[in-house]
């Protein structure tokens, strides 16, 4: 149920509804026994109850209430806009009256305007420009993706992965009638060449999770072609460490910047079952998650643990 919300984390204020609504939706056990406090809710929403484990449990019943929370952690909705930006996840609008510091209107340009600035190096600029190459040209979109994801663009490795769905899902159904024939020819060879197309669709999108400290399935649910085949789950998951040494290797060759696996300001951890199935082990670097400090959100139906980051970047 919570991957259904996750995606909203990198919409400005719309985390405010995740931990909401997953308290609200999840059942289980836990819910019967109620919070570890004794058994109770903390009395006052925003005023932590430290619990008997010393972890500070946080009243959530209503989106205000883990409003309060941020607050009394030190944290706010812009904080969480602001790192996923970071990220390079587009916000909504590109104005200024929206407050977003982005000084071009990346989504009116054309091609032709987009082009020499992807070329000259702006991240934004390559993934707007792979947007628009998508459906005709995916092979120099995913030339763009890829170089944005090379500059820290955690949602330009994500939607790469997308676009090798896409590709794989148009080759199977032999349906591409807006690719050029030489782009058809180029991408059955690159299939030929690197294997699987759904496979490096979630080794993508597990490298992008992986960068940004996000669970698996936050960011798509690319797994649900794999049910049941766990050695294309390996093989993606090895593909996907493969993918991050690559990117890591080739940023300390071109002097760009190499990019920390800070979690968000805010980070909801997710059950078990939630993240199951994925990657064994150490297969993927793990986040770095020093300086968090771990707290509990508490509603009448259960709790779940997440995390304050204060020096995420």
């Amino acid at each position: 149920m919570l991957k259904r919300f996750l995606p909203l984390l990198f919409v400005i204020f719309a985390t405010l509804a995740v931990v909401f609504l997953f308290l609200v939706f999840r059942g289980g056990d836990e819910a019967a026994d109620g919070p570890s406090a004794g058994g109770r809710l903390p009395e006052t929403p925003g005023v932590p109850v430290v619990a008997a484990d010393g972890v500070p449990e946080f009243r959530v019943a209503s989106e205000a209430d883990y409003l309060r929370a941020l607050e009394a952690l030190g944290t706010s909705p812009e904080d969480i806009e602001a790192w996923a930006r970071s990220r390079g996840f587009p916000p909504a609008t590109f104005t200024a009256a929206a407050g977003v510091p982005l000084e071009r209107p990346y989504r009116r340009y054309e091609e032709e305007r987009l082009r020499p600035l992807a070329e000259a190096g702006d991240r934004w600029a390559m993934q707007f420009l792979a947007a628009k190459l998508a459906r005709s040209r995916p092979l120099e979109a995913a030339h763009w993706y890829r170089e944005a994801a090379l500059r820290g663009s955690v949602y330009a490795a994500g939607e790469l992965g997308d676009l090798y769905g896409d590709m794989g899902r148009a080759l199977a159904q032999d349906r591409t009638p807006a690719w050029e024939e030489a782009e058809t020819d180029a991408v059955k060879a690159m299939a030929l060449e690197e294997g699987p197309l759904d496979a490096a669709a979630l080794a993508w999108v597990l490298a992008a999770e992986t960068e940004a400290a996000l669970p698996p399935g936050a960011l798509s649910r690319a797994r649900a072609s794999y049910t049941g085949e766990s050695a294309g789950v390996k093989q993606a998951c090895e593909q996907a460490a493969r993918i991050l040494a690559d990117l890591a290797a080739e940023r300390e060759r071109r002097w760009l910047a190499a990019v920390a696996r800070r979690p968000p300001p805010f980070s909801v951890q997710l059950p078990p079952e939630e993240t199951s199935g994925y990657c064994e082990g150490d297969t993927l670097p793990p986040p770095d998650w020093s300086g968090c400090e771990t707290v509990r959100l508490v509603s009448p139906t259960g709790s779940v643990t997440a995390y304050r980051c204060r020096s995420a970047g």
